[in-house]
């Protein structure tokens, strides 16, 4: 049997007009079966009348009302266009008729932009359009003057590397991590002890302090640059393996039984936390962005860039970045020093839907508001690559800015993608609101984008065929000096990585924490 809602017919304009005839007699009642049931079109509903007319329960004296609707519509629309025909009336009427039409439209014009202001919530600009750089065009920033990055006076010439460290990774951290792990040991040993009453009184299996949770921490920096093929072999009796410095001041049990039971957070999770945020290191990601910001002021250039944890086992967070060094990992949004590599803050990539897009803005946008919100010093000059970039941030942004961006993106200027263009040869266009995008062509197109850079040329010293020395664009060469304090970070910060194998995604992410901690510190020295 057909269903209903199969059988239910719609008619737009078109058919209504084929199935009246010029008298406005129905035509279509012979062509519609008793057991269909019509649906006047939309256009034709008018409040209560059409309610009236939805609710009546004979079919036959729906249509016949319904036609009556319709006879009453036609008579009104050729009423109004005997009113409106301008051919018919007299030149004073016509100008009222074209000055009242004006006044119409320019009422539902502001209407409408009224409208269209409330409902935006995102704080894009009105127009995109793109043009040729004038020769007055004056960039919205300026790129930040050079300046000596200065320390905390806490750091003098006397002061001890491990004075300096504790500075950036500092004691209470340490108190706290001992006291979290003390809580899973004492779980630990609840646990075991149901099993085996004499297990409780291993000596290995007592709590930790402060102290202790150093010297752990110092034997897996020391495995880091002198790798061993075991664990057990830094506790070997044998002159060519063992290490007597971790053989002095921890046994090979305690050491693997507090590495197993490390932990960064209360054991009882809350119920409305989830594995897929940050919640077992959170407590110490927060600690180390306040004091990376503390203890050194903000750089002049500073770039932002994704950073990959090396993680092999199973997590929802695990990223896969084919063009990084570490290709399968843990994602860190970071913003670091373009010279030294001295990371000043640093988020964990847990998911796009993890925290609320502000104002509709892209998720490279957020990161980049995120980590430019803790810069002190307004004079700092940021620079991303095409993930980030936007002409929406380029035109927003509180900072001078420099990134790559990619053509697909919206908004684009689409100037500059007419003609191919020579290895060599450059074309700029601007978009009015002091944000100008350049087009260089190298072995490749190269697009970027700058709030304060002009149209300047400079000179860079490569090997080619054709000699040492050419020509690119300003915003070019600022660019490849800028977009390295990312990678310089990653470099330094992988070159000893302590390879002991977790299943536990945050364990990796705490390594790579503390790594990051002695590059501040080291940076300091």
């Amino acid at each position: 049997m057909t269903s209903r809602r199969n059988r239910e017919r719609r008619l737009n304009d078109d058919d209504i007009a084929e199935y009246l005839d010029e008298d406005g007699d129905s035509s279509f009642d012979e062509s519609i079966g008793s057991d269909d049931v019509y649906i006047p079109p939309q256009g034709c509903h008018r409040g209560s009348r059409s309610e009236e007319l939805l609710a009546s329960s004979s079919e036959e004296e729906y249509d016949e009302e319904w036609l009556e609707e319709i006879d009453v519509l036609q008579a009104e629309d050729t009423a109004v266009r005997e009113t409106v025909n301008i051919d018919h009336v007299s030149a004073e009427n016509r100008e009222d008729i074209i000055r009242a039409a004006v006044e119409v439209n320019a009422d539902i014009d502001n209407e409408s932009s009224e409208i269209q202001n409330d409902n935006s919530e995102r704080p894009v600009n009105a127009n995109f359009t793109w043009g040729p750089v004038l020769e007055n065009f004056t960039s919205r920033k300026t790129v930040s003057i050079p300046r000596v990055c200065r320390t905390s006076e806490c750091f003098t010439e006397n002061s001890k590397p491990i004075d300096i460290f504790l500075k950036f990774f500092p004691k209470s951290l340490l108190d706290y991590i001992a006291q979290c792990t003390n809580l899973r040991i004492e779980k630990a040993r609840n646990e075991v002890a149901d099993r085996d009453s004499r297990a409780r009184k291993r000596s290995y299996m007592t709590t930790t302090d402060r102290g202790e949770i150093a010297i752990v921490l110092g034997c897996t920096l020391i495995m880091g640059y002198n790798q061993l093929s075991s664990f057990s072999d830094y506790w070997s009796t044998k002159p060519s393996l063992g290490n007597t410095v971790v053989k002095a001041v921890i046994s090979r049990d305690r050491c693997k039984f507090l590495l197993g039971k490390l932990y960064f957070a209360n054991p009882e999770k809350p119920t409305d936390a989830s594995k897929t945020y940050s919640y077992y290191v959170e407590d110490v990601l927060n600690c180390l962005k306040k004091t990376f910001k503390k203890y050194r002021e903000d750089s002049y250039i500073q770039s932002i860039d994704e950073s990959m944890t090396k993680f092999k086992g199973r997590s929802s967070l695990k990223q896969y970045m084919p063009m990084k060094p570490v290709k399968r990992g843990i994602k860190m949004w970071v913003r670091a020093d373009a010279r030294s590599g001295y990371a000043y803050d640093m988020d964990i990539y847990v998911g796009k839907d993890s925290n609320p897009r502000q104002n509709n803005l892209t998720l490279g946008e957020n990161v980049v508001l995120t980590l430019t919100s803790t810069i002190i010093n307004p004079d700092t000059t940021i620079c991303f690559d095409r993930f980030f970039t936007s002409v929406t941030l380029m035109d927003t942004l509180q900072f001078p800015c420099v990134g790559t961006c990619n053509m697909s993106r919206k908004n684009m200027p689409k100037i500059l993608t007419g003609k191919k263009l020579k290895q060599g040869e450059m074309a700029f266009a601007e978009n009015g609101r002091s944000t100008i995008a350049v087009r260089w062509q190298d072995t490749k197109d190269v697009l970027l984008m700058s709030n304060c850079h002009g149209t300047d040329r400079t000179e860079v010293s490569r090997k080619l065929k054709t000699g040492f020395v050419i020509t690119v664009p300003e915003i070019v060469a600022f660019y490849r000096r800028a977009m390295l304090g990312v990678d310089r970070n990653d470099r330094m910060v992988g070159e000893h990585e302590f390879e002991r194998k977790s299943k536990k995604w945050w364990r990796k992410v705490f390594y790579r924490l503390l790594k990051m901690a002695i590059v501040n510190s080291w940076g300091n020295i």
